[in-house]
């Protein structure tokens, strides 16, 4: 644990760095490999420290292949198709058949690191996973590849930190390759905590039984664990994810990451697109994560949503970010999926909002099969989320209003500010409503429906029962008059906050109350 071995890509100490290696009992790094015809090699230990270690430098045109399996067909075998162990170099695969293996994956690296190139290959049907790669790390790539019918995951990244082989870099590329009708995850990119670049562009998700694609993030601490410091570096653009039966795409949670998600096409999932979502954990909260949504299509989907989007709430640090613009959000159907049961604080709607470190801006967004176009899923009244310069699918603001579930909706909700809006499904329109013009009303007297905030004075004059569909919240400086013969009927899950002032007059003969909770709703207040 005292030695360093630091290898340059040169003939001197000021050519470039390929990598600096901490020394550990057996640490076997992954092959590293020069631009030229020179190599560097710096060997420093502590002092009055005893080791050894072994070099094996090879020339050759390129990195040199652990295995290479080209223009082969592999099928049919009662175990694993292609087995490495404890790999060092590099695995290639190209056009090559691997299917109907039944025991493990199609291709299965275990052990070691280095790089996994798999090009122009089919590998399907096999039992359990397509290609299954845990190891220390490296550079994994897929591309012009069918990733298929496979009965677990299609591509499985797992990344092994406590191992003593590590890579030169970590890196993972799925290109130009068919990843449809796997029964669990289309592609998993396993966590890492060192600097890491995931690349995933120009593929076709179709069909699966499962999630498209999830990222995972490192959860570790730096300063209390003492794991390098890094950035996964995140590009996803130009894939169709269609048919996923749960949630296209997932990164949950995100953090340690920052990246772009651009010029994807969604279409016909049925749980839903996109889904990020940060738990309540303080080591979450000190991480950064910065990502942008842009130019995205979000078409026909159904689910509980289309995009679930939330970070860390309580970013004291102000150092995670989460930026939805350009995109187009159109003709999905989002329901609930009790039909019988009224939501409350998660509610349904095409896209539902997490955290206030999340933007939303100069989108179409027009669901007309959807009961709402956004709403809040922050518990946090004080709290004010930014969803301005929008379509919301229509000009008038009650109709646009009606769309937005917030804390008019439910006191202990987020406020969202969806004024100013776009007044044109032009999504580069300056036709804007730059202020609000409309204001609802608390009392509807014609239906007898009562519901929303209170900032002033109101009273409830008429005998009769009203109706309350949205929960009642008194605000600081309002106040809610109950004259006699009143009553309340609360739907069901709404109910009433008093911050202010609630006065109810009248005898109380008999012991009842002027007013009734029916439905058996509690009254916080």
């Amino acid at each position: 644990d005292g030695v360093t071995l630091e290898i340059r890509d040169g003939s001197d100490a000021s050519a470039r760095l390929i990598k600096e290696i901490q020394v550990k009992n057996f640490t076997r790094p992954e092959s590293v490999v020069t631009t030229g015809n020179n190599l560097f090699i710096t060997f420093k230990a502590k002092a009055k420290i005893q080791s050894e270690v072994f070099l094996e430098v090879t020339a050759g045109p390129k990195k040199a292949y652990d295995i290479n399996v080209t223009s082969s067909v592999i099928e049919d075998n009662s175990g694993r198709g292609i087995w490495l162990e404890w790999m060092r170099s590099a695995v290639h695969i190209h056009k090559s058949t691997i299917q109907h293996q039944n025991y493990v994956a199609g291709l299965h690296v275990s052990g070691g690191a280095g790089d996994v190139n798999v090009t122009h290959s089919v590998i399907s049907n096999n039992y359990v996973d397509g290609i299954n790669i845990t190891y220390g790390g490296g550079h994994t790539n897929v591309s012009w590849s069918t990733i298929s019918d496979n009965v677990g995951m299609g591509v499985a990244l797992w990344i092994n930190e406590t191992t003593v082989n590590f890579p030169v870099k970590q890196e993972m590329t799925v290109s130009y390759s068919n990843i449809s009708l796997n029964h669990d995850i289309g592609v998993l990119v396993g966590n890492y905590c060192g600097p890491a670049i995931v690349n995933i562009s120009g593929n076709y998700f179709d069909d699966g039984r499962y999630i498209g694609l999830e990222i995972l993030s490192c959860w570790r601490d730096t300063l209390l664990e003492r794991v390098p410091e890094g950035i996964t570096e995140i590009f996803i653009g130009h894939n169709f994810f269609r048919g996923h039966e749960r949630v296209a795409l997932k990164m949950s949670p995100l953090v340690r990451a920052q990246g772009k998600i651009v010029h994807n096409d969604f279409r016909g999932n049925k749980d839903g697109c996109l889904y990020i979502y940060n738990v309540d954990d303080f080591i979450l909260e000190i991480q950064k994560a910065q990502m942008l949504i842009e130019e995205n299509r979000f078409l026909e989907n159904s689910g509980r949503f289309v995009l679930n989007l939330g970070l860390s709430h309580y970013d004291y640090k102000k150092i995670q970010n989460l930026n939805m613009r350009f995109n187009w959000v159109q003709q999905n159907r989002i329901n609930e999926p009790w039909h019988n049961l009224n939501a409350r604080s998660m509610v349904a709607a095409a896209i539902v909002i997490g955290s206030d470190n999340v933007q939303i801006h100069r989108n179409l967004i027009e669901n007309p099969a959807s009961r709402y176009e956004i709403g809040s899923h922050l518990v946090e009244p004080n709290t004010q989320i930014k969803c301005e310069n929008n379509w919301l699918g229509f000009k008038e603001e009650r109709l646009v209003w009606e769309r937005v579930f917030d804390r008019d909706d439910r006191y202990n909700l987020a406020k969202i500010n969806y004024v100013p809006y776009l007044l044109s499904n032009n999504i580069n329109t300056e036709l804007v409503l730059e202020r609000p013009e409309w204001e609802h009303q608390f009392i509807d007297s014609e239906n007898f429906e009562i519901g929303g905030e209170v900032t002033g004075v109101e009273e409830l004059k008429r005998d009769g029962v009203y109706i309350v569909r949205r929960d009642i919240n008194v605000r600081p400086n309002g106040r809610l008059k109950i004259t006699p013969g009143v009553q309340l009927k609360f739907e069901h899950s709404v109910g009433m906050m008093v911050s202010g002032e609630l006065i109810t007059e009248g005898d109380l003969k008999g012991g009842k109350p002027v007013f009734t909770l029916h439905e058996t709703m509690p009254v916080n207040g």
